[in-house]
């Protein structure tokens, strides 16, 4: 386990430049393979991670490994992990993302276009 940098590259979606800013890397360097651990305190009920906030966080988290990262092995998604420290709840990235990736893409999308125009 690594702490992660302090100001890693941004990821780009759609033209937005996305910081991911893991907090922890885990290296499996006998397999080949990594991921990420990106720490979430929410105190407020309303704010913690439910199931599919916390799928996203974790799978951004790994599309963030598979384009940012690669040359430093496998991005494992069973090693991408979104925690939610106040609520005691990990979610793990699903292995089957092209939709939620499509969604993340979109919300980047819409967010581009409404500070383009503020």
């Amino acid at each position: 386990l690594v702490v992660g940098a302090h100001d890693p590259a941004k990821m780009m979606v759609e033209g937005v430049a996305v910081s991911v800013r893991p907090d922890v890397i885990i290296h499996d360097e006998v397999r080949g393979r990594f991921g990420f651990i990106k720490l979430a305190y929410f105190k407020n009920e309303e704010q913690q991670l439910d199931n599919d906030s916390g799928a996203d966080v974790a799978a951004m988290l790994r599309w963030y490994g598979e384009d940012c990262m690669s040359s430093a092995g496998t991005c494992d998604p069973a090693l991408c992990l979104a925690v939610d420290v106040f609520a005691g709840a990990v979610h793990r990235s699903p292995t089957a993302i092209v939709r939620r990736r499509a969604e993340l893409r979109e919300t980047a999308r819409e967010f581009s276009l409404w500070w383009n125009a503020v």
